[in-house]
């Protein structure tokens, strides 16, 4: 493509960009998502806590080991490995606990000017909203404005409010884990490489190279998408103009590589030597010690756990997906830039599945598939293509509304009520914990403490629901046949989850599992009371103190 041509193509897409109203997307977000903060001391999630202590380490000691924090009495869980030291390290990629260290940084000072020391709950929070929130909201205003153009402003809103509230998305936006922050460093890194090249810009290739090997320095499996994405860049060798982009995308991806190696090689002494291979606990060394690093071939319960489970299946967190994947594969088998994007998005949400079937291990206390989190991205492309189609069809789209507002419903309650969904002891996690929560008023801290706990479920469930509604409408173009037809299918959704408790058998694990969250359940229900937390105090302190 000559240089007009592409300048000609830029000019026309800025003008049938729509208007984007990314301040009321990052509202919506931010109510949805943002409003309720769960928080249970007792527990000490095993995946965040590590991550915490070392960017609690990392700025008071200065060291990736979490010795110090954890001599100051704070316990890791089983979620760490050992150094080449002796020493403690979380075993998992380092970027999550360099956010930690942001966060630390920027919070006991913050915290220090209103008098106040900082406690284990107040970094959280912070870790929270830096590492899992913000990169949510960055990832869907990017998707927004780039697929708005191509795809069409109301079914591209759709898929980013159904990727938002109506998957498990909007638990691990909740939540310090990797998927989130690494989801939205690998999409944007491909959509940059498959731009950069094209475009022949070696900035934004290079630029999106970084971002991609970033996704992998910050949880390891992204790096299956360099599978696709190798597969699609090397098309690109028959087109010298592109070569300078293309090695540059390269070389960008070489820098965090090396200096994931750097690190392997300064705590493992080897740049080959992750934190599953030194793993402390004996139940994951076990694990981990099967096959590569814990991988297999897909085996048949795989698959059910992974697609057709209650407990954490595709088809009941997010039954919509295979729409998604419809419209991936319609927008692979085109020619361009979209179906490079398509074909990288399609591939490696496949090859992720794959993957989480052959495992040897669940992956925890988790909502839905977890290890799938990093490439649910690809939902977003999919389900805009897949929508546009359509938006004429009202059974179609009474079959969106339907799905759409049970998904709401559902990853909303486990969002803000109990993001920590045992898969041993929990059958049918809707009937079983989340209804029965919300019916006797467990309700979590609320971010806006004026308003209190109470409602921060009711803002996230009530508005993440109502967003998906809005959204179906306005992709919609039925009249009357689809406001009474999407009414219906709203209604029974809601109906649905209602019932859940009444229809689901009931399990003895899952009385007993219920019991024990009520116990650790942080505030009591019905009551805004904060409870006690771990005071981190400053650096060098020999114990924490509690409040």
């Amino acid at each position: 493509m000559s240089t007009f041509a592409r300048k000609l193509q830029s000019v026309r897409r800025r003008q049938l960009a729509p208007k984007v109203p990314l301040l009321g997307l990052a509202l919506f977000l931010l109510i949805s998502l943002a409003t309720s903060f769960p928080y249970f001391e007792s527990i000490r999630s095993a995946n965040e806590m590590p991550r915490l202590m070392q960017g609690i380490a990392l700025v008071d000691d200065a060291s990736f080991a979490i010795d110090g924090p954890r001599s100051r009495g704070l316990d890791p869980g089983p979620d760490i490995s050992r150094a080449a030291n002796k020493g403690l390290v979380p075993n998992k990629p380092p970027v999550t606990g360099l956010v930690a260290a942001i966060a630390y940084a920027v919070a006991r000072p913050a915290m220090q000017a209103f008098n106040h020391t900082i406690t284990l709950r107040d970094l959280t929070l912070w870790a929270r909203l830096l590492g899992a929130w913000l990169p949510t909201v960055i990832l869907c205003a990017w998707a927004w404005r780039r697929y708005a153009p191509r795809e069409g402003a109301q079914p591209v809103l759709l898929a980013v409010v159904l990727y938002a509230v109506a998957t498990p998305v909007a638990s691990y936006a909740h939540l310090f884990y990797s998927h989130q922050l690494a989801a939205c460093l690998l999409a944007i890194g491909i959509g940059y490489c498959i731009d950069g090249i094209d475009e022949q810009k070696l900035g934004k290739a290079m630029g999106g190279g970084m971002l991609a090997a970033t996704a992998v320095a910050t949880e390891y499996p992204a790096v299956f998408a360099a599978v696709p994405l190798g597969f699609v860049l090397l098309r690109h060798l028959a087109r010298p103009r592109c070569w300078p982009a293309l090695g540059g995308s390269v070389i960008g991806a070489l820098l965090p590589i090396a200096l994931l190696a750097a690190y392997h090689e300064t705590v493992y002494d080897s740049p080959w030597t992750t934190g599953y291979h030194k793993a402390v606990d004996p139940i994951f060394a076990a694990k981990h010690a099967v096959g590569l690093l814990g991988l297999t071939a897909p085996t048949f319960e795989g698959v059910f756990t992974h697609l057709f489970s209650p407990q954490h299946g595709l088809l009941w967190w997010v039954p919509l997906f295979p729409f998604a994947l419809y419209g991936l594969a319609q927008l692979a088998l085109t020619t361009g830039p979209r179906a490079h994007e398509a074909q990288i998005h399609l591939a490696f949400f496949l090859i992720l599945f794959v993957v989480g079937c052959g495992l040897t291990f669940q992956g925890g206390w988790r909502v839905g598939p977890r290890y799938l989190v990093v490439a649910f991205p690809a939902l977003i492309l999919g389900w805009s293509h897949a929508f546009r189609q359509m938006s004429t069809s009202w059974p179609w789209m009474a079959t969106v509304m339907l799905l759409g507002v049970w998904s709401a419903i559902v990853n909303g309650l486990a969002a803000t009520l109990w993001p920590h969904i045992d898969p041993t002891h929990v059958h049918f996690p809707v009937a079983e914990i989340l209804v029965p929560l919300f019916k006797a008023d467990y309700r979590p801290y609320g971010l806006v403490w004026w308003l209190g706990g109470n409602w921060g479920t009711w803002l996230s469930v009530g508005l993440g629901s109502l967003g998906v509604v809005i959204a179906v409408f306005r992709a919609s173009d039925l009249g009357i046949r689809m406001l009474c037809a999407g009414a219906a299918a709203a209604l029974l959704a809601l109906y649905a989850v209602a019932l859940s408790p009444t229809i689901a058998p009931a399990h003895p694990d899952g009385a007993r599992n219920l019991s024990y969250i009520r116990s650790v359940y942080e505030p009591s229900p019905g009551s805004f009371a904060a409870g006690t937390t771990v005071q981190l105090g400053l650096s060098g302190e020999n114990r924490p103190r509690v409040r």
